[in-house]
């Protein structure tokens, strides 16, 4: 069983004092932040420091859909101001294909989502039979202002102006150190 949960630290230092302590490199495999990271709490907690860490367990990640009807060329679907439009046949950047049944106008939309640079850092969609859903990547109430909007609520209907459903979970606050 996986269990969701973010944790936002405070600690005494600057933002570069803390990185050149935990020698940070945002390149270094995601294995070896956490074990550095991890490190970092040890010493904390040995009284080497002191850290303020609020975990949020089981936040809920905020999500909606697109449902694809026949959808026409220049149809455009808007996630938080990234503007994607249909076009018949191959798609270019920002573009998705109108050209198939539902579920293949589906399918081409998620791919223009999940390939665009902006959106990759926000948002992951997937499709079930021309439901498009679009879900944030980081779970809590913040995904709730990620917007959602169609140039057709027919052939292009969005579940609401937002995503919705994101809560913070529950929150603990540990403090280490002095």
């Amino acid at each position: 069983m996986a269990i969701n949960f973010n944790v936002l630290l405070s600690v005494p230092e600057t933002a570069a004092d803390l990185k050149s302590k935990l020698i940070l490199d945002l390149n270094d495999d995601p294995k070896r932040r956490l074990v550095k990271l991890a490190d970092y709490l040890v010493a904390a907690a040995g009284g080497l420091g002191s850290l303020s860490a609020r975990l949020q367990v089981a936040a809920v990640k905020a999500s909606g859909t697109v449902t694809c009807a026949s959808v026409l060329a220049a149809d455009t679907v808007t996630i938080n101001g990234v503007v994607l439009t249909a076009v018949n046949g191959t798609p270019a950047a920002d573009q998705f294909d109108m050209s198939g049944d539902a579920t293949a106008e589906a399918v081409s939309l998620v791919a223009a989502i999940n390939a665009n640079a902006t959106l990759a850092g926000m948002v992951l969609a997937s499709n079930v039979a021309g439901v498009v859903t679009v879900t944030a990547l980081n779970g809590g109430v913040s995904g709730n202002s990620i917007t959602l909007a169609s140039s057709n609520g027919t052939r292009l209907a969005v579940s609401a102006a937002r995503l919705a459903s994101g809560s913070d979970g529950t929150a603990t606050t540990l403090t280490v150190g002095q």
